[in-house]
């Protein structure tokens, strides 16, 4: 029971004054208060409880009201003898007691005065009585989901929204209960996205239901996308959350979600972050391993089409299928196919379409400052996607790309390239690394990262134009060439970034081998290797096929790599 903050006092004083002699003295008789019982009103309504009070020689010196309420709270109002107050609107009967507590003057057989007090009280029961309609009902759609608000009323206990896919919803069709009163406003996810709905909401108590309010429509959308073929070149990242039912912007607090990458018009799956345990947590368990396996993949040999289609992994045990005894097995196309078969209205991130990334798609995610853009308070791209995970396990390094190695002999037969992403943020720390870009046997179990998106063909173009300069050069000599270079075309040039340097990998030319410094065909990009101002990320294009990223000069203890320039145009 809630007790009410207003507390009434009455204060009644009475005079003495001296008699006129000669009259005796009467007995005393004390007061007697009492209330009628069984009383009611209802939500909304006012009611006035009157204390019955027997007080013939006003004995009583003062009063005090009480109430305390089961329900919500209410003002009200007293005299000496009544309360008054109008019931809130309930949702369900509630109680309110009424307690008079009074003191009165008291006497001895001997003459003597004092005081004593007493208390009476009554209870008055709150009956609901039916909601009023909700007004101003209102939808706006969603991917699978749809955000409903309204004017709430008073003394609801649920709210029920009707749903059809006919116009004339009713109380015989589809209904979801809020299973709560207090909301104003509410998301609603698992619709079908492209299906025109319905929508009527009521108000209900254990009085009864309300009448259907306005009825209103709305048709659930997968994300637009608008995939833009635009190629990350290396600038300002812009990165937009998508909840697991891919609404743009919400994170839903769901376990699993999407990043969309607002340059390219990518989106990608994040999955929940690795805790060096294969499959407890479900199908986006960051820390699973897959092998490479597609069953429709030939390649020729010679004149003869063979397949080609890697390791089917029938007895792996390191992802999720296997600690849930599925069907499917730890291999891409497998992981694929299960996220692809989520039933309607739960479709991952509101698409069907997921897919192994090519292994561009999957380089314009390397973030060379080690974080991204900050996308969501503490977040950021670098720990949606990576959150170290590569260096608790050997075993499972790197993300495959959609992406084969072709080249000639054996050494390639039946590999792809995959990508260790925690080797661009351990590179701006320390030198050395020359295996970011990897590729390795279908049979490796990997990570794999799904990526949602059309494949532009013809491959999208930078607006770029790319001079080759096809010689060494330091650092000193970069700005050399880069004056030449502008004083014959008259044009401003500069140095690509590594994402534009590796956009252009196959336009690299193998230059001529350094007996002196024991390599070749490594190039400069703009790019800074960590904290040193004078190193920089290369990329080095090997005879084999093999790409590799690391930092030429702080690694080999060297300055002179290869360069090409770029300009603005096309």
């Amino acid at each position: 029971m809630k007790k009410l903050s207003l507390l009434s006092v009455f204060m009644l004083l009475t005079a003495c004054g001296g008699g006129g002699g000669g009259g005796g003295s009467s007995q005393p008789i004390y007061p007697t208060v009492s209330f009628s019982s069984g009383l009611e009103v209802s939500s909304k309504n006012e009611i006035t409880v009157s204390a019955s009070i027997n007080d013939p020689q006003s004995r009583i010196t003062n009063r005090e009201w009480e109430l305390t309420t089961t329900g919500k709270d209410f003002s009200y109002s007293s005299t000496n003898t009544s309360v008054t107050f109008t019931a809130p609107a309930e949702a369900e009967d509630q109680e309110v007691t009424i307690k008079l507590t009074y003191t009165y003057r008291t006497e001895t057989n001997t003459g003597v005065s004092g005081s004593s007090s007493g208390s009476a009280s009554t209870s008055v029961a709150i009956k609901p009585v039916i909601p009023d309609i909700p007004l101003d009902f209102g939808v706006t759609a969603g991917s699978q989901s749809a955000f409903f608000e309204w004017v709430q009323s008073e003394g609801v206990g649920t709210y029920l929204i009707y749903y059809s896919e006919d116009e004339g919803v009713n109380t015989s069709d589809d209904v979801i209960d809020l299973e709560t009163g207090g909301l104003g406003e509410v998301w609603i996810v698992k619709f079908i996205n492209d299906k025109k709905y319905y929508f009527a909401i009521s108000a209900k108590n254990t009085a009864g239901e309300s009448g259907l309010s306005n009825e209103v429509f709305a048709t659930p959308v997968a994300p637009v996308l608008n995939f833009t073929g635009n190629i990350a070149t290396g600038g300002p990242t812009d990165y937009s959350l998508v909840d697991a039912y891919g609404n743009i912007g919400r994170r839903g607090g769901a376990d699993s979600f999407c990043v969309k990458d607002n340059i390219t018009g990518l989106m990608w799956i994040a999955k929940i972050g690795a805790d060096e345990v294969y499959g407890n947590q479900g199908l986006f368990d960051l820390d699973d391993g897959f092998t490479w396996y597609d069953s429709t993949n030939t390649k020729l040999v010679g004149d003869s089409v063979v397949n080609d289609f890697g390791d089917r992994n029938s007895n792996g045990q390191n992802c999720s299928f296997y600690n849930e005894g599925s069907d499917y097995n730890c291999n891409t196309e497998d992981f694929a196919k299960a996220v692809n078969s989520k039933p309607e209205g739960s479709f991952h991130c509101g698409v069907t379409n997921w897919r192994l990334p090519t292994f561009d798609e999957l380089f314009s995610l390397i973030d060379l400052d080690g974080c991204g853009e900050i996308l969501e308070s503490d977040y950021c791209l670098y720990e949606i996607f990576e959150e170290d995970s590569d260096d608790w396990n050997a075993d499972v390094i790197g993300f495959w790309s959609d992406d084969e190695v072709l080249c000639e002999g054996s050494a390639c037969n039946s590999k792809a390239r995959a990508i260790r992403f925690d080797d661009f943020e351990r590179g701006n720390e320390a030198g050395g690394l020359r295996n970011s870009l990897t590729y390795g046997s279908k049979s490796e179990e990997r990570r794999v990262r799904l990526v949602s998106g059309n494949i532009p063909n013809p491959k999208p173009e930078p607006n770029l134009l790319l001079e080759k300069v096809n010689k060494y050069v330091d650092l000193t000599g970069i700005e050399e060439e880069i004056s030449n270079l502008e004083n014959q075309t008259g044009e401003i040039w500069r140095l690509p970034t590594l994402k534009e340097l590796f956009y252009f990998r196959e336009e690299l030319s193998f230059l001529p081998y350094s007996v002196t410094r024991g390599r070749g065909n490594e190039y400069w990009s703009s790019d800074i290797w960590g904290s040193d101002e004078d190193g920089r990320w290369c990329l080095t294009k090997k005879s084999s096929g093999v790409y590799e990223v690391g930092s030429c000069n702080v690694q080999y203890g060297d300055d002179d790599n290869g360069l090409v320039l770029v300009r603005e145009g096309s």
